[in-house]
């Protein structure tokens, strides 16, 4: 399957019809091929005031002149780009592969940043009388849709788009590849790993929703807060990076969620306000407020339906039993099922293996000690079921991609 053909699969454009809902803004993805834009190869939503643009005589061709700089420039840094478009409206751009030679950009926008809601009218002004000549009568109802987004967030949005849009597209792939004539009989083992691969969830985003498909708001929240400590250090706005990690996250979880077959209805509806809520917030507890504001929603619905129970069980079987020896053929003896009943459970509701559930909660929980304590490596490892140094650092190596003692050296308590 060629980029372009991906991109046009309903499963694609159900993505970026997410991303739009949650950004507040209309998206749009074009082609850059030799400094041209081709059409519009798919989107979501448009704005009032940009119908009424695209039907000036120079409103078309300035829109693309506009769209096509910042595409370039996105394409060139590899990153998601906000701008201004040539009518002072914020907008965003960003690569949609990682492989940007293949110049396809997806656009956010136009949105109001809500640091300066008096910039709208204003800005609006300025582009309609450079481009026409005349302010519109109707000037303030063409703007009643452009919702306002903080500025840290629209990007955040942009980024989470794409990374979804990524992860589908290398799940595709190798999914083609496996069912290729030429494959070899043993790729199945292959497609597993590429979905159950811990690197494949930085946001925890399968032990959260574990916790809320259990019934365990504490476990859910502690895991909410690790992700937000985790933010990258040395950032000039370390703020900005929390709020813009705390957005990605919720889009993970919520996708996650519905992979795993639970009822998320609500969640995206509520995600425009939860961009505001994020945006006001100070702290590392007011964005988990924000964050569980979104998620309730699936912790509430979880408990209801009956095929959630076997996961509810198993959690009250495992997690207080973390820090001793765990077997799967001890916990089904617990549940009274088959040990192969749990695994094709957790197969099937979030994409792993028991040992990469329990080794994701072990992990979980050692983080938080490694952050908030001055607890030696090795008490830490006995703490969370792992007797030995070495295996605990090989353990934790596996999810975090660093040592224990790296962890804390970047994440833990200064003094």
């Amino acid at each position: 399957m060629t980029p372009l053909l991906f991109l046009r699969q309903p499963e694609a454009r159900h993505i970026l019809e997410r991303a739009a809902k949650a950004a507040g803004t209309p998206v749009a993805v074009h082609h850059i091929e030799r400094g041209d834009e081709g059409p519009c190869i798919t989107g979501a939503g448009q704005r009032m005031a940009c119908r009424y643009v695209h039907g000036l005589p120079k409103g078309p061709k300035t829109c693309r002149d506009c769209r096509i700089e910042a595409s370039r420039v996105a394409l060139r840094d590899g990153m998601a780009t906000p701008f201004l478009c040539h009518m002072g409206f914020a907008c965003v751009a960003a690569p949609v592969f990682p492989d940007t030679a293949l110049g396809f950009v997806v656009s956010f926008g136009p949105y109001c940043p809500a640091e300066a809601p008096e910039s709208l009218a204003r800005d609006a002004r300025r582009g309609f009388l450079a481009l026409d000549g005349q302010e519109p009568e109707e000037m303030d109802s063409l703007l009643s849709d452009i919702r306002a987004v903080y500025s840290d967030a629209a990007p955040a949005l942009a980024e989470w788009a794409v990374e979804n849009l990524n992860s589908l597209w290398e799940l595709w792939r190798n999914e083609s590849e496996s069912e290729s004539p030429d494959s070899r009989e043993d790729t199945a083992p292959a497609r597993r790993k590429v979905r159950n691969a811990p690197e494949s969830d930085p946001f925890h985003a399968g032990a959260i929703v574990a916790a809320l498909a259990g019934g365990d708001q504490r476990e859910a929240r502690a895991a909410i807060l690790t992700v937000l400590a985790e933010s990258p250090a040395g950032q000039r706005n370390l703020l900005a990076a929390r709020r813009a990690r705390a957005i990605a996250m919720t889009g993970a979880v919520i996708e996650a969620a519905e992979r795993a077959r639970l009822n998320i209805t609500g969640c995206w509806e509520r995600m425009p306000g939860f961009v505001a809520s994020v945006g006001n917030a100070r702290t590392n507890a007011e964005l988990a407020n924000a964050v569980t504001g979104v998620l309730r929603v699936i912790r509430r619905r979880a408990k209801r339906p009956a095929n959630n129970e076997p996961l509810t069980a198993l959690n009250k079987a495992l997690l207080p039993h973390l820090g001793a020896p765990v077997t799967l053929n001890k916990i089904a003896a617990e549940l009274g099922e088959p040990p192969s009943t749990i695994t094709r459970r957790l197969q099937r509701m979030l994409g792993v293996s028991f040992c990469e559930y329990v080794g994701r909660q072990r992990v979980n929980r050692a983080k938080q000690l490694l952050r908030t304590t001055r607890l030696g490596i090795g008490e830490i490892a006995r703490r969370v079921g792992i007797k030995d140094s070495s295996n605990f650092s090989k353990v934790f190596r596996k999810f975090e991609k660093c040592s224990p003692q790296q962890y804390r050296a970047r994440f833990g308590r200064k003094s």
